[in-house]
């Protein structure tokens, strides 16, 4: 069935009515959490003057260097710096894994929560996952999701696509089942975005107006924006959710 995006945007909107706030604050942590950049501070022809100056400064540093010693240093001390790079670089990834990951499910919950008028929510909605005995699971979960994500978009951008979309349900499934499998995750999220990844493409591209606005202050209006996309996403889920399998309920 098309997703009808002007009700489902207008219900955002009067869900959001006096929270607006709250709710890009929400969306902020979100964007956070996966390492987006959000605001983009440009003051003019100062900023030229600064690229003018890191320019020469770095040219002038890489005729330094090389007669420092430095880099003859590092060449002969690789065995020292590469196990503290890679302890680096594993340390990032287990960061974005047990923190980051599970950090970005809180929004959806708050969403979709508000979406359905519950008056419990509040910002501790975002910290959750950390707090629930499912915590490893939706760790699990996620992680398998952007992996699968990342393998296919390796394979083919299009697939890669697809697969997004196909598994874009996930966070406000384990948000609504905290002990939902991974299986029962993905199995669900194909079921409920069958025949409506297209729909959902396109409902995507409706906002990109809104996100070139939004990033012309500064990008202060890009929070904002994807409050009002996550407040309408969580209400085509909370619908198909009350209307498919009654195992995908609370």
């Amino acid at each position: 069935m098309m997703i009808n995006r002007m009700f489902y945007k207008n219900r955002a909107k009067m869900n959001l009515k006096g929270k607006w706030l709250i709710a890009a604050l929400v969306a902020l942590v979100f964007l956070i959490a996966n390492g987006q950049k959000v605001f983009r501070f440009n003051f003019g022809s100062n900023t030229a003057g600064t690229q003018n100056v890191g320019d020469q400064m770095t040219n002038q540093l890489m005729g330094i260097v090389p007669h420092s010693g430095v880099v003859t240093f590092i060449k002969d001390n690789v065995s020292l710096f590469l196990p503290i790079v890679l302890i680096g670089i594993l340390a990032g990834i287990a960061f974005q894994i047990f923190v980051m990951n599970p950090l970005s499910v809180g929004p959806y919950q708050y969403f979709r929560k508000n979406d359905l008028g519950e008056e419990t929510i509040d910002m501790n909605d975002l910290l959750w996952v950390f707090r629930s005995k499912y915590y490893l699971n939706i760790v699990k979960t996620m992680f398998l999701m952007n992996l699968k994500i990342l393998l296919w978009t390796l394979l083919f951008i299009i697939p890669g696509v697809i697969k997004a979309y196909e598994y874009s349900m996930i966070p406000f499934l384990l948000s609504r089942n905290k002990n939902m499998t991974s299986a029962e995750a993905f199995s669900a999220s194909k079921l409920l975005t069958e025949g409506n990844k297209a729909d959902l493409f396109v409902l995507d591209l409706s906002f990109i107006g809104w996100y070139l606005l939004g990033s012309i202050p500064f990008g202060l209006g890009t929070p904002f924006v994807k409050a009002y996309e996550f407040q309408t996403l969580s209400g085509i889920f909370n619908d198909w959710v009350g209307d498919t399998e009654p195992d995908f309920r609370s």
